[in-house]
């Protein structure tokens, strides 16, 4: 019997997609934007672990923007990670004296 690739729990892209979710869920509560009505007790971090922990925080976030998930501004904010996107683009706009009607 021929293995079918098509299968929803087989697709890899899903897996990763779900892999990406899960890990970003985990990431808001760490961090106590969500779940939580109090901040989140952490023990202190050496710079080298808040270093480790800044990189794969940063990486979770860029994922969770590649399969367009909603992650939080304060997230975004506090991270500094691009999104890709302006959100105010500039408009260029020629004025050559015609009325625009």
């Amino acid at each position: 019997m021929s293995e079918n690739k098509n299968v929803p729990s087989k697709n890899p892209l899903l897996i990763r997609r779900k892999k990406v979710a899960k890990e970003l869920e985990e990431l808001i509560r760490a961090e106590g934007l969500a779940g939580s009505l109090f901040e989140i007790a952490t023990a202190a971090r050496t710079d080298k672990d808040q270093r480790k922990w800044e990189r794969r925080a940063t990486r979770i976030v860029e994922q969770a923007l590649e399969f367009e998930m909603q992650v939080p501004q304060a997230l975004l904010n506090r991270l500094k990670v691009q999104t890709g996107f302006d959100p105010n683009p500039t408009v260029h706009v020629e004025n050559d004296g015609k009325a625009p009607f």
